[in-house]
């Protein structure tokens, strides 16, 4: 009965630090936005302003800000696995973009082709179509913010802290299952569509949880997370534009 209760209280809580570091992250960005209007700069109705503002708030802030303030005050770092790559690094980082990118495009084979429901579109993505200079600013802060913020929190804090006392399956599971959740507010779509977008998520963050438990180091999934995001936003200024941006 004990270790039952410890394991509930224990995934509640994660859950909690999930929607406390989002809740954050949200309440820092519309404070910023106040601020920056009372001196004459607006934000809504500037795509690049809002997602640049959004990223550095929510990810930046809520997720990797929050995430370390609570393993620090909590002493908890001990969570964390994070070590500088090495050749097997390299090894599961291959694996784990190859993994991600067949999940992506066999979920979505099943849902728009067999199924015929098209996933519910990004709010973010909407918003780099109509503005494509958001999707190229959206690129690099994908591997320095994204991947590193949300990968810390949810594989780093939440999977952690659940494989305490569920083990790697257990943990992986039910960590993916609040990461996808929390992706519902940033979806556009009928309920079917937004349903597929979720699933599709979950399997990316199953991917993404056991790349990390099998290398064992927090590196290696936030970097795969930030490299498959930023090659959504360049696939999304692709459509916008008609090419990618040429360097030099």
């Amino acid at each position: 009965m004990a270790e039952t209760s410890n394991r509930l209280q224990t995934i509640a809580s994660a859950i909690v630090i999930a929607i406390g570091a989002y809740a954050v992250g949200n309440v820092v960005a519309v404070s910023v936005m106040s601020m920056l209007l009372l001196v004459g700069i607006p934000v809504e109705g500037y795509p690049a302003r809002l997602g640049l503002l959004s990223t550095l708030t929510v990810q930046g802030v809520g997720f990797l800000g929050f995430g370390l303030v609570y393993l620090h005050y909590s002493e908890q770092f001990d969570l964390l696995q994070v070590d500088f790559p090495d050749l097997p690094d390299v090894g599961y980082l291959v694996g784990g973009i190859v993994a991600v990118l067949l999940g992506w495009g066999g979920v979505g084979f099943v849902f728009t082709q067999l199924l015929g429901i098209e996933p519910a579109e990004s709010s973010i993505i909407e918003q780099g179509i109509q503005n494509p200079t958001l999707l190229l600013i959206l690129v690099p802060l994908s591997i320095l913010i994204v991947g590193p913020g949300e990968e810390l929190l949810y594989r780093g804090i939440v999977q952690g802290s659940l494989r305490r006392v569920l083990g790697p399956v257990g943990a992986i599971s039910i960590a993916s299952a609040v990461f996808a959740s929390i992706h519902v507010f940033g979806l556009i779509g009928a309920p079917l569509e937004t349903l597929a977008t979720l699933l599709t998520v979950f399997t990316l963050a199953l991917v993404l949880g056991a790349t990390y438990e099998l290398s064992g180091n927090l590196f290696v999934p936030a970097l795969v997370h930030g490299l498959f995001n930023a090659s959504q936003f360049l696939l999304a200024y692709q459509k916008a534009t008609g090419g990618l941006p040429v360097l030099g």
